[in-house]
């Protein structure tokens, strides 16, 4: 909490001149409410502040606005940027130059937004999808293994020279 004491005497005297002018008689730190004199002492603070825009030279006034301009042109650049990967995103047939803003909300309400705004059954068609493609991801797992068993069962049965003796059959069958 700032105190009459903390005060610098400019500030003081800034302080005491404005609370009178706002009162319409002289007044002291302690008539006025503790809300009012934050209040006040915001506006002496912006009044003795050393960086105010009207006390810089005007050179410097146009170096500081060409500073803003390039980071106008730099965020002008990102948010460009920005709404083509939205674009691309939600598939809207728009240029980032000239948006169609309409079509985005939709788009963007289709997509992401709350069960009753998306399309009937895009949500039922999501869950049959995915319990499709875990299904046949099991049923692929499952033929693979039947099939190693297969293998490691007409390994056993025949042994590793019955191979040989199986291309000989099969080129003796082709001739």
């Amino acid at each position: 909490m700032i105190t009459w004491e903390s005060l610098d005497p400019e500030a003081q005297r800034h302080w005491l001149a404005l609370a009178e002018a706002k009162h319409g008689m002289p007044v002291t730190w302690i008539d006025v409410e503790p809300a009012r004199r934050g209040g006040l002492l915001e506006i002496v603070n912006t009044e003795l502040c050393p960086d105010r825009w009207e006390d810089e030279t005007p050179d410097r006034q146009r170096h500081l606005l060409a500073g803003f301009d390039k980071i106008d042109e730099q965020l002008t650049r990102q948010e460009h940027e920005a709404l083509k990967i939205i674009i691309d995103d939600l598939g809207v047939d728009c240029a980032p130059e000239d948006p169609d803003w309409r079509a985005l909300f939709l788009a963007l309400l289709r997509k992401y937004g709350p069960a009753h705004a998306r399309p009937r059954g895009d949500a039922g068609q999501r869950m049959a999808q995915s319990a499709l493609t875990e299904m046949w991801l099991r049923f692929a797992r499952g033929a693979a293994v039947i099939a190693m068993v297969f293998c490691a069962l007409a390994y056993a049965s025949h042994g590793p020279g019955n191979s040989a003796q199986a291309l000989q059959i099969t080129h003796q069958h082709d001739e």
